[in-house]
């Protein structure tokens, strides 16, 4: 079972005993065809809502003003959970040095996250090296139903094997094992329920 928590929510939902199924091959594949269908619901909501939903790194740079100051305060891209260490450099040139945690700060209000930046040098290089996201069994409630919800959704309304808000087209290119993806337009109501972890375009 790679999803420890949300598997056993979907079966719950709706009402799947796999203690039924008496064949173990049979039962295998009906277990990994729910789980496909959650690492679908997953990677819907981590394009829809443009930030990673599972923990994934993600850098974010940016130069200070021309002149030293005492404080400065950068919003960030992400509404999920951020960790963050805080690199600087003089010239492209340079090597990065590790900001020490005691000029920063990530700081989170009203869904938003903030870097608070204390002693900067002026005219420096910023890069702040980020985890976002949430492991599987913290993600919380409201977007394990999301989840859970569109899993659901398929296995109700979809034929067996098919994706989760059907396939738009898929495609093959350049280089071994290279495929790109494109889902059906989302569902009025997830998108909705997805709003507001939504970073803007």
């Amino acid at each position: 079972m790679i999803y420890s928590t949300i598997t056993p929510l979907f079966l719950q939902t709706n009402g799947i005993d796999q203690n039924k199924v008496t064949e173990t091959e049979k039962r295998e594949l009906l277990l990994s065809l729910y789980e496909r269908w959650i690492t679908e619901a997953i990677a819907v909501v981590t394009e829809f809502c443009q930030q990673p939903l599972i923990a994934a790194t993600r850098e974010v740079w940016f130069t200070s003003a021309d002149s030293d100051g005492s404080a400065l305060e950068k919003i960030l891209p992400f509404t999920f959970p951020v960790t963050a260490t805080l690199s600087t450099r003089a010239q492209v040139q340079d090597s990065w040095t590790t900001v020490s945690t005691d000029y920063y700060r990530i700081a989170s209000r009203d869904k938003n996250y903030y870097l608070e930046f204390w002693n900067f040098t002026g005219g420096y290089q910023y890069r702040l090296n980020c985890t976002v996201g949430y492991t599987e069994s913290t993600i919380p409630t409201p977007l394990q139903k999301i989840i859970i919800d569109m899993a659901s959704w398929v296995y109700k309304e979809s034929g067996i094997g098919k994706g989760i808000l059907g396939v738009n087209s898929l495609g093959v290119s350049g280089g071994v094992g290279s495929s790109t993806t494109t889902y059906a337009n989302m569902p009025e109501r997830f998108k909705q329920a997805l709003a507001p972890y939504r970073i803007p375009s």
